[in-house]
């Protein structure tokens, strides 16, 4: 695998953990060798919202679309997801940047659904990150400077801790930084194996 920066904090939920931006190669990684379902929060709610016409591509969630049915969408994806049995890996956003302010990944709706037992934050250096995007032309997210994602990281942090407050559930921080990916993958093997207390 290639490693990949997170650009914001990536979320993980064991039997449910929540894994905030959760970089793919970590969690392949991760998987390979236990019984975890992958499940990724923003491709079940893009496909429903694609489905019923709601937006054309991903980063139309940002721009295109209204709060209310973001919301609907949010509850039905969280419903969803609520019934799948097992270990659960759960990807998503602590929380999306939007023209008119922040709006939460995991508000208490998702959340009541979901029953998360650890929150784990994936977090690469802005600088990495802000290099990444600049030469990432798959995207539409808009230029964004080392400032930025350094505060859409400290609101992802203060996001994980509301969540935590409401849940009981533990959060871990892992650093997704250069040279360190065998870390971060035992890292996190070590926190999603650890048995629940």
């Amino acid at each position: 695998f290639q490693r990949r920066p997170a650009y914001t904090t990536r979320l993980c939920c064991l039997n449910r953990f929540v894994a905030v931006p959760m970089p793919e190669f970590i969690v392949c990684s991760f998987c390979r060798k236990t019984d975890f379902k992958i499940i990724n929060f923003g491709d079940h709610i893009t496909e429903l919202l694609k489905r019923d016409g709601h937006i054309k591509e991903v980063d139309d969630i940002r721009s295109n679309l209204k709060q209310e049915i973001w919301i609907e969408y949010q509850k039905k994806t969280a419903e969803h997801i609520s019934k799948i049995q097992g270990n659960l890996l759960i990807t998503t956003h602590a929380s999306f940047m939007t023209p008119i302010g922040f709006f939460p990944g995991l508000p208490d709706w998702t959340l009541q659904g979901i029953k998360p037992h650890v929150f784990v934050i994936i977090e690469a250096r802005p600088e990495e990150i802000a290099q990444w995007q600049a030469k990432d032309t798959s995207r539409k997210r808009g230029m964004y400077f080392e400032r930025d994602i350094s505060l859409f990281q400290e609101i992802n942090r203060i996001y994980c801790v509301y969540y935590s407050g409401v849940t009981g559930a533990r959060v871990k921080i892992i650093k997704n930084e250069e040279g360190r990916l065998n870390e971060a993958i035992q890292e996190l093997r070590n926190v999603l194996l650890t048995p629940k207390r």
